[in-house]
């Protein structure tokens, strides 16, 4: 069984086809980078996966279910998470209802918005457990608008975590983050279960080199170009000419 199936992916926004005829699998528990220049639709191929938008051509399935038209919702139910490039937290609430509400959300309290949170002690427990490995229990009552960019990157991926994800799409987790930040995400990361397929967008090499990843494949102008072992990648003339440019 694939923990993701494309086949055929194609997407266009008027005249511009930001994804052309994509096509991969995913096995339960692999891990895969997908890198690429900005602009190489790495980003759309993951707002397909997701259900954010329709695909103008081609199929998706996940665990051997064909998702290309269910709804996002659908999709988190049968075990989908993805973090942001840009982090789409809720600012305004305290770090402990963010981690809350995204346990909340797969289990029978789910529509119980009229009770106040601190009814769920069980909630709270697993809130705890989830927080503590990361440093952000301490944070448990700042608001997330207070949080340093690198532990709100943190949150993002322990919300992520709290659904309970068997395929995990990780947007740039470590962009704009300085060197001590990225060892966190990237312990992080590790920690995951070798249950959880992931999906990691990444323009830092050293990230993806650096996480022993099953897997990687090159994007350029939404189209695939290279696929292998990320030593394989390393040595690809073609990426290279992709990020390196070429001598006249």
């Amino acid at each position: 069984m694939h923990a993701l199936k494309v086949e055929a992916l194609s997407k266009s926004f008027g005249g511009l086809q930001a994804v052309k005829n994509i096509s991969f699998y995913l096995d339960v528990g692999e891990r895969r980078g997908i890198i690429g220049p900005n602009g190489a639709g790495k980003t759309t191929l993951f707002n397909l996966v997701t259900g954010q938008l329709r695909p103008d051509a081609g199929h998706i399935s996940m665990f051997d279910r064909d998702v290309t038209a269910m709804p996002v919702h659908q999709r988190i139910k049968m075990g989908l998470s993805r973090t942001f490039q840009v982090t789409n937290l809720l600012p305004n609430l305290t770090v402990i209802n963010n981690v809350i509400l995204a346990i909340q959300a797969l289990g029978p309290t789910a529509f119980g918005m009229f009770r106040p949170l601190t009814d769920y002690k069980e909630l709270y427990a697993e809130a705890q457990r989830l927080m503590t490995p990361w440093g952000l229990w301490e944070t448990s009552d700042m608001l997330v608008r207070n949080l340093s960019y690198g532990q709100q990157r943190c949150l993002e991926l322990v919300l992520s975590i709290a659904l309970k994800p068997r395929l995990l799409l990780l947007d740039e987790p470590t962009c704009g983050m300085t060197p001590t930040e990225v060892a966190s995400i990237t312990k992080m990361i590790h920690a995951l279960g070798k249950d959880i397929a992931i999906i990691l967008i990444a323009h830092d090499m050293d990230l993806i080199f650096g996480l022993d990843l099953d897997s990687v494949n090159v994007l350029h102008y939404g189209q695939m170009v290279a696929e292998g072992s990320p030593q394989e990648i390393k040595l690809n003339s073609t990426v290279k000419e992709i990020y390196l440019g070429t001598e006249d």
